[in-house]
């Protein structure tokens, strides 16, 4: 039998001393030689790839203030703490890592100046929003500020380009939008991975489960032969085969649909609510992995991962991403491009071709 993977101390109690710390540990398990069973199940574990490596465990500690100053003290004390556990299963464990985070909230300087820019930055933003109609029938400064508004670069973002290539290829807009669910969905492992889960085992399984659903055709083959161990020159020959197969089943789709192949395929792909979203999918890509971090980031307890946590993850973390990643479109990513342009000489790719020739 072996320790459990994630175990928290109670943050409540905790915090009802200010000047305690509340530290994040990761600890290596110690094992007797003589107990062969533990040794090889640890290594089992190792092994396969859709397990999480039992050799760690970790556990989050509420630490006095006067074992933090030193690191030698803290690691002491941080793995005292652990083997007390230990000893029920006659293992021990070394501390390898601690993070600690002072209960009371700390704000320095830096915390202080970026809040000030955050806040002034929207609410410029907001007044410029209320002050458009005005404000852009006027030069200099108060003209400036309305193209700040978001009703301005919302129309900019929205709006699509008259171009023979944008038009061919108008099934890309789906494409990236539906790639980026794909993310989102593939990285909801990674975020669970931050938070200290109940049922590790349940968790494999949803994991594996996910993987599975979502990687199908071309895609999943090239996942799948990513996987295989080999060594030699059958490395070196299946390196060079998977980024164009999966190249392929991309390229595939969206060349038929150049080619008015797809059906309500296409016809959803190239609708105009996927086009909007497409114009913000650099700054969904931006955000979205923050966001992901912060739903379960306050948990006080570790988190039950069963496939109705992480469907609800998923929704929350798709609508949120969405949602701040279009916000940051119009507010920062659209004002760049505005500057930029009014900076920098523009070329049209016509133009490009007529020099060159």
């Amino acid at each position: 039998m072996l320790p459990q993977l994630y175990k928290m101390a109670n943050y409540t109690q905790c915090a009802e001393n200010p000047s305690n710390y509340y530290c994040s540990a990761q600890a290596r398990l110690i094992i007797p030689s003589t107990n062969l069973n533990t040794i090889n199940l640890i290594k089992n574990f190792s092994l396969d790839k859709t397990k999480f490596d039992r050799e760690f465990i970790y556990r989050t500690q509420c630490i006095p203030k006067e074992f933090i100053q030193d690191d030698s003290e803290l690691y002491y004390y941080a793995s005292n703490l652990v083997n007390q556990e230990m000893e029920f299963f006659q293992l021990s464990a070394k501390v390898e890592d601690v993070t600690c985070n002072k209960i009371g909230l700390e704000i320095n300087t830096f915390d202080i100046i970026c809040l000030v820019v955050v806040v002034f930055y929207n609410i410029l933003l907001m007044f410029a929003t209320y002050k458009e109609k005005s404000y852009e029938k006027e030069k200099g400064l108060k003209y400036a500020i309305s193209r700040l508004s978001l009703f301005h670069t919302w129309k900019l973002r929205s709006k699509p380009p008259n171009t023979t290539d944008f038009k061919n290829l108008i099934n890309m807009n789906g494409t990236r939008v539906f790639g980026m669910l794909i993310i989102i969905l593939l990285h909801i492992g990674v975020a669970s991975n931050t938070s200290f889960i109940s049922d590790p085992e349940v968790y494999e399984k949803v994991l594996n489960t996910i993987w599975c659903s979502t990687s199908f055709g071309l895609i999943y083959l090239s996942i799948k032969m990513g996987a295989i161990k080999i060594n030699g020159i059958k490395a070196s020959l299946l390196g060079c085969l998977i980024r164009p197969i999966f190249s392929l089943g991309c390229a595939l789709g969206v060349y038929g649909m150049s080619h008015n192949l797809g059906g309500p395929i296409k016809n959803l792909m190239e609708s105009k609510v996927f086009i909007i979203l497409s114009n913000c999918v650099y700054c969904v890509y931006l955000i979205h992995m923050p966001t992901m971090l912060l739903i379960n980031r306050f948990s006080m307890e570790p988190i039950n991962f069963d496939y109705w946590k992480v469907i609800q993850d998923y929704i929350v973390s798709v609508i949120l991403s969405f949602l701040i990643g279009i916000y940051f479109t119009l507010a920062i990513e659209e004002p760049g491009n505005m500057i930029q342009k009014k900076i920098l000489p523009q070329i049209t790719k016509w133009e490009k071709i007529s020099k060159t020739e």
